[in-house]
């Protein structure tokens, strides 16, 4: 064998057996699967996380087609400026308008801003309403780092950055500007600013009336090409600013698959823009009614033959006692036989007029999930469950009402956040809006004091206000009588049988102690000095045999004592 054919068989010899290390590696890994091993990394995009029990493991890659369906309007015509525009007959300078001039729903939103902007702050107490960064698992308890971590992330949500900025807009005031354009145009729109590492440093609230979708293929992946143009700013019809989908933030609380609409959300104003127009109709007709009312409340006939000169004479001086304001509701004056007063307004329309408007008013709040009472519009029950005969009908509304509109608001806000601020920064925790259902302090008390009963220990309840527990295990306790009497037999009977009786046998602690020599005995007992108490010549163990009980030993007096039985027959 010449030496080229030594050195092709090692050549042969080095490949095949790195075709043997990768087909044995592969196989092993065939097998993991099979059994539903855990993989090592816990991301997708490093590794395929396999499932148990031999199921196919998820798949890693980004998918190859792009969706076959219509996501978008293909003949929209504004697309050729370069974005996608939101085809409705109402401008986003008309939903402002309408929200504006409307003073039911700018009572519901003004309120509704008033309550978000409430979580603005770090928590302090859990009963109180703010915002906090918490484990995305639950069930996990946080370390040293992931406290100190949540810390830092707190800090950078109330100054909307890493640092603190003069002028930049702290995070109520953001949650005050995102909320309005939120609940009027459905476009919470906000910029996230990122640092040389690509990381969000700061974020800004944007006038969401500018921001608009960007004009992109329907299958355009942002993953595959981070820098991908989403959204556009536009003033005048002219596009300004462009952002990628990691640069901004384009919050929709009511999407639609409409293709017409072009991915634009569906604001609560449009859904009641017939009873906002009524709203508007019957607030000026009212308004009108007072500045140039033509509708006449009746008519002054004077009967009889008056001259021109004394009719004109009465009709000033009717004027000038009795005329309305800016000449509303001015009186006609007739000439005719004799005086007498015609009344136009004998009818039911001012109760016909309260209950429209009352009317339009439930319609507003029902579709703004929002209970009149919050705005001072107090209704019956007709038609509602009655709830607790303990509660007030009043708080279950405005419970319900924070149940239907603000938390799910909230929970928008915090997964726009988490997606475009927390999750970049760390994965593992999250944003969250806290105290939701906070309570006052009598209401917090009172809980406290029923749970006390049949739930929580003293000393839990203590620990939930980061109090220590109380000495001497004097807290492990539950403060009902039942459960008392029930734990202090248990303890009786537990106490008998160490010591050798029978449960029922009569005579407690201190009478036993007087027989078995306990202190203060008077049968052979020792006192304080370790005399005997009985006499000094009485030994009963030289008497009567005795009967170990073990090292059982009976508490009296702060000291301990042998149990020592006899058998004594008389």
């Amino acid at each position: 064998m010449g030496l080229r054919d030594r050195i092709t068989d090692a050549i042969g010899g080095v490949i095949g057996g790195g075709i043997g290390m990768v087909s044995e590696s592969l196989e092993k890994a065939n097998k993991a699967g099979a059994r539903g091993d855990e993989p090592s990394s816990r991301g997708l995009g490093s590794m395929a996380m396999t499932a148990g029990d031999g199921r196919a493991a998820l798949p890693p890659d980004a998918p190859t087609d792009d969706p076959k369906a219509l996501l978008y309007d293909p003949f929209a015509l504004i697309d050729q400026l370069g974005y996608r525009d939101r085809p409705s007959g109402l401008t986003y300078q008309t939903l402002r308008e309408m929200a504006r001039r409307v003073p039911t729903y700018t009572g519901i939103l003004q309120t509704r801003i008033n309550q978000v902007s409430s979580f603005g702050q770090r928590q302090k107490d859990p009963r109180d309403p703010g915002f906090g960064v918490v484990l995305r698992d639950n069930k996990a308890t946080p370390k040293k780092q992931d406290k100190i971590r949540m810390r830092e992330l707190e800090d950078m949500i109330l100054q909307t950055g890493v640092s603190w900025a003069p002028g930049r807009d702290d995070f109520r005031t953001f949650l005050r500007k995102l909320v309005r354009d939120s609940i009027s145009l459905d476009q919470g729109c906000f910029e996230i600013v990122r640092n040389r590492k690509g990381l969000p440093a700061e974020f800004y609230a944007l006038d969401a009336a500018t921001m608009r979708l960007a004009d992109v293929p329907p299958g355009a992946d942002s993953q595959q090409d981070p820098n991908q143009v989403k959204y556009v700013q536009v003033y005048d019809e002219v596009i300004i600013s462009e952002f990628a989908s990691h640069e901004l933030c384009f919050g929709v609380r009511n999407p639609r698959t409409d293709i017409r609409v072009n991915g634009y959300g569906f604001s609560e104003l449009e859904m009641l823009i017939n009873v906002i127009t009524a709203s508007l109709w019957s607030f000026e007709y009212n308004k009108r009614q007072f500045s140039q009312g033509s509708l006449v409340n009746g008519v002054m006939n004077m009967k009889g033959s008056v001259s021109d000169s004394k009719l004109d004479a009465f009709r000033r001086q009717w004027k000038m006692m009795i005329s309305g304001v800016s000449n509303a509701h001015r009186v006609p004056f007739t000439n005719v036989d004799e005086l007498q007063w015609i009344d136009f307004q004998k009818n039911n329309r001012d109760m016909e007029y309260s209950s429209w408007m009352d009317w339009l008013i439930k319609i507003t709040c029902a579709v703004m999930q929002f209970d009149p009472a919050e705005i001072n519009f107090t209704y019956g029950n007709s038609g509602q469950s009655q709830g607790s005969m303990f509660s007030s009908p009043v708080d279950q509304k405005l419970k319900a009402s924070k149940d239907r509109g603000l938390r799910p608001l909230l929970k928008d806000i915090a997964a726009w956040l988490n997606v475009h601020v927390i999750w970049p920064l760390d994965p593992y925790l999250e944003f969250a809006f806290l105290g939701i259902d906070a309570k006052s302090a009598d209401q917090a008390i009172e809980l406290a004091k029923k749970e006390s009963e049949f739930k929580k220990t003293v000393d839990e309840l203590r620990a939930e206000d980061d109090l220590p527990p109380l000495p001497d295990g004097a807290g492990e306790v539950i403060l009902n009588p039942v459960w008392l009497q029930a734990k202090q037999a248990a303890d009786a009977m537990a106490q008998q049988e160490e010591m050798g009786g029978e449960p029922g046998e009569e005579g407690g602690d201190d009478q036993q102690g007087d027989v078995l020599g306990m202190p203060g005995s008077s049968l052979g007992g020792e006192d304080d000095e370790g005399e005997s108490s009985g006499g000094e010549d009485e030994d009963f163990s030289s008497l009567f045999p005795e009967k170990s009980l073990g090292p059982s030993t009976l508490r009296k007096g702060g000291r301990r004592a042998k149990i020592r039985v006899y058998d004594i027959e008389l």
